[in-house]
């Protein structure tokens, strides 16, 4: 039985190319998940070129809550929080507002994820959970 991992912030960079390279070469079921709709059509595009059928994307943004409960219908075995924003500058420039934003994105989401998923895992006795940043 092959196991599903769920992947983050898979719509870009480091997400997307790690998405990519397991399904390529693992025969987990890969769950690449994306912040917002308009992303996945290109991922699907591209998955349809290089013929991989075990990747399904996924709309998934960690800060909001509604997203987070579809998590447990996805019965994830391997969690890689991904997701991440950076804001740049001097902190006497950056609004209050991005910091907090960053800090839902980078932080409480993943954590708020993490606890739905680790409780599935914690029931059925196994699973992994990473955290990575490029930030």
């Amino acid at each position: 039985m092959s196991k599903t991992i769920l992947i983050t912030g898979a719509g870009s960079g480091f997400g997307e190319g790690i998405a990519f390279k397991l399904a390529e070469l693992t025969d987990l079921s890969v769950i690449a998940t994306t912040e917002n709709y308009a992303q996945i059509f290109r991922l699907e595009q591209k998955a349809q070129k290089l013929n991989l059928s075990n990747i399904t994307f996924e709309k998934l943004d960690v800060t909001n809550s509604g997203d987070r409960e579809k998590v447990p219908e996805w019965d994830v075995d391997i969690l890689l929080n991904n997701a991440g924003i950076s804001e740049g500058g001097s902190v006497l420039d950056i609004p209050a507002s991005a910091i907090e934003r960053q800090f839902q994105t980078n932080v409480v989401g993943p954590i708020a994820l993490t606890q739905i998923a680790a409780r599935r895992m914690l029931k059925r006795k196994s699973g992994r959970i990473i955290f990575m940043s490029s930030v």
